[in-house]
């Protein structure tokens, strides 16, 4: 009873306001969205680019382009609309994840084989790397994957319910289990492993031994339910944003994107169903660095 109180006040509070309690610029798209945003930290709506409405993972680069994924396609694009390269998946298979790795880029193949694919910064072919998650259907085998520092590459599966670490040689070195889907696996500078846990409804940070040291559950929160736990970035203060996506019956229903600090206090929000829909990907652009240079915990 007193959770239902906190969300119909809650949904009351901000069924005028839209964006609200979130004053950090940022770029956001997302499976269920037909558009990447870029949004100022007064809500103004500064650039959108068109999708298929599957995009699972999206940034901006140190030059202002914009890369992101379409399930179909990957591609990068300038602020001018402006195609640098694109990357089409192959009949039979899916493309969740794009992420910048130095002056090259890192995209994923959900299917049979699953790859993992590095491309020159014009988008070609440098190193492809195939590994078996275990799971036959594409569409249930990964989101966003990451390539940690120390060379390897973070796989969360989403039907297996375990985040893979994968070797250059792609042979499955760790398996993490989890409560969920493993939406992604961010390195941290200390070597934690920070996961999002999909319908897990939790957020982990996982050590070198697979222990969990700090966790984000549903109950911790209880202005907001938490649903699928999407993209996450963690920032250099400690605070992790968090995107709560909707999907699976729950659209409308809570904030989208939350900002959660190390002791667990929400902090900032963003509800607005009307221009957002159900972000899954986003990246915090107002940080003083350049939006990509070196690690982004994200």
């Amino acid at each position: 009873m007193k959770r239902l109180i906190y969300s119909i006040f809650f949904l009351l509070s901000i069924s005028q306001s839209g964006y609200c309690q979130f004053n950090h610029k940022y770029i956001v798209s997302g499976s269920g969205m037909k558009e990447v945003k870029i949004i100022s930290k007064t809500g103004v709506v500064e650039w959108t680019y068109p999708t298929k409405g599957k995009c699972n993972d999206v940034w901006q680069l140190s030059n202002g382009n914009v890369i992101f994924s379409d399930q179909s396609y990957a591609k990068e694009v300038t602020l001018n609309k402006e195609t640098v390269w694109e990357f089409s998946a192959p009949k039979g298979t899916e493309i969740h994840t794009v992420s910048p790795i130095g002056n090259k880029f890192l995209i994923a193949l959900n299917g049979t084989p699953s790859q993992i694919i590095e491309l020159s910064k014009k988008g070609k072919i440098l190193k492809t790397i195939s590994f078996d998650t275990g799971i036959e259907q594409s569409h249930g085998q990964f989101r966003q994957v990451r390539k940690t520092p120390w060379g390897t590459y973070l796989a969360g599966t989403m039907r297996t319910s375990k985040m893979l670490e994968i070797n250059k040689k792609g042979d499955v070195i760790r398996e993490i289990p989890i409560k969920g889907q493993a939406f992604v696996g961010i390195p941290l500078p200390n070597k934690n492993i920070l996961i999002a846990c999909g319908e897990g409804h939790c957020i982990v940070e996982i050590n070198q031994q697979n222990e969990i040291v700090w966790e984000l559950k549903d109950s911790d929160i209880p202005q907001v339910p938490l649903r699928f736990i999407a993209g996450l970035h963690r920032l250099p203060n400690g605070n992790t944003i968090i995107c709560n996506w909707g999907g699976h019956g729950h659209k409308g229903e809570q904030a989208q994107i939350l900002e959660v600090t190390k002791d667990k206090k929400l902090i900032s929000q963003v509800f607005d169903q009307n221009s957002l829909k159900e972000p899954s990907a986003i990246q915090i652009l107002d940080m003083k660095r350049k939006p990509v240079k070196g690690l982004l915990r994200k």
